[in-house]
């Protein structure tokens, strides 16, 4: 029997939001739209509940919430909905990564053959983007700048939080596309600076097939994002359709769960993370030959609970000097320690940093580091940095 760890492709839906759902499906009919009878009142008064469960764990207004059938479509309306905009102010240039959802490069892809210009940013060695880099890139007919806030693939967290300051105070709209943190840095998301945002009910254990669209407020005026489809005024236009209202309680009900349960959460799959890695690590270590192994995950700017399909590199580095004294007072400069190879600046320097916040009471004889993949030597697997002895 298999064990099912793709959570960031889809969450299992929590037991809790499917009985709201169900209580939805068999007590309350009515079409959230209609103004001419109490079922279409409950419909609207769940719906309303939900957009209100939402925007409180944002920390955003509840008219700034837009249902959506998924962050998919969500980031289509994000991007193609400033079209009209662009064609009357001439603005069409367009900031983006080369390592964003389909759903928003193809989007930028169909724009560029209608008269836009996108300019898109490749991350560095580590995973991020420069916020230089993008900063830079922003002009005068820069009309949106758009950038995933973590990837789905390595659970690298973007610099979105300085890029929103940057643009703070610019004519340019700064959309994060949060599928993957919405509901797991959830202080960190109320902390950013942003026009809009996009996610999905089913990366936190809510239903597929429904997501929202934040459009944030500046000046006291939504962004000037339109509909790109025709139907309905539902969802003010933004997206027509009729509001699915047991998928829109699921997500409410999955957004108030997680309200009261991310911190524990986070620690929970940290500590199921670690062991399975220690784990891992100690059979290979055995094969080698090793003893007393710890695992350090090097790759800072990632999501702390998410473990890789694939562990690009990893090194080991013998504790010859006790405890944490090897790297205690350190700069991080290589220079300091001659007998290892010059490379090894970027490493002292995140072992310092966790050698002082929890090493303490840790002395174990060897350690096993992971590293992007710019600072992994050829090959995988476990091998003994030949700096030390």
């Amino acid at each position: 029997m298999g064990v099912y760890l793709d959570f960031n492709s889809t969450a299992p839906i929590d037991e809790r939001v499917l009985e709201e759902m169900i209580k939805i499906y068999r007590n309350t009919p009515g079409n959230a739209d209609s103004r001419t009878h109490t079922f279409g009142d409950d419909a609207r008064r769940a719906v309303e509940t939900a957009r209100a469960e939402v925007a409180s764990l944002l920390g955003v207004n509840k008219d700034e919430v837009f249902f959506t059938s998924g962050a998919t479509e969500s980031n289509n309306i994000a991007i193609q909905g400033l079209r009209e905009y662009a064609e009357k102010t001439g603005k069409k240039h367009i900031i983006t990564t080369s390592v964003e959802h389909k759903s928003v490069l193809g989007t930028c892809k169909a724009l560029e053959q209608q008269g836009f210009e996108v300019s898109y940013v490749n991350p560095k060695a580590d995973g991020r983007v420069s916020v230089e880099e993008v900063t830079e890139l922003v002009r005068e007919d820069t009309i949106l700048v758009s950038i995933m806030h973590v990837n789905n693939e390595t659970g690298i967290i973007q610099p979105i939080k300085e890029i929103g300051e940057f643009l703070a105070d610019k004519e340019t709209f700064f959309h994060i596309d949060a599928t993957q943190s919405f509901g797991k840095l959830v202080d960190e998301l109320k902390a950013i600076k942003y026009d809009m945002l996009s996610m999905s009910a089913h990366k936190i254990a809510g239903p597929q097939g429904v997501g929202t669209l934040v459009l944030r407020k500046k000046r006291y005026k939504l962004p000037p994002v339109k509909g790109i489809m025709y139907g309905g005024q539902q969802e003010r236009g933004i997206r027509p359709g009729t509001i699915p209202v047991a998928l829109v309680v699921g997500l409410g009900t999955a957004c108030a769960l997680v309200a009261s349960e991310y911190k524990q959460n986070q620690e929970k799959c940290l500590t199921i993370k670690n062991a399975l890695l220690e784990e891992i690590l100690r059979e290979r270590a055995c094969e080698l030959g090793l003893e007393d192994v710890r695992f350090f995950d090097m790759i800072r700017y990632k999501r702390a609970d998410l473990f890789q399909k694939k562990l690009h590199g990893l090194k080991v580095y013998r504790n010859d000097g006790g405890g944490n004294k090897p790297w205690s007072g350190t700069s991080g400069n290589a220079s300091e320690y001659p007998n290892k190879p010059s490379n090894f600046k970027y490493e002292v320097f995140e072992l310092k940093n966790i050698a002082r916040t929890w090493w303490s009471n840790f002395n174990p004889k060897w350690y096993l580091a992971a590293f992007p993949p710019s600072e992994v030597n050829k090959g995988y697997g476990l091998t003994q940095n030949p700096g030390w002895k």
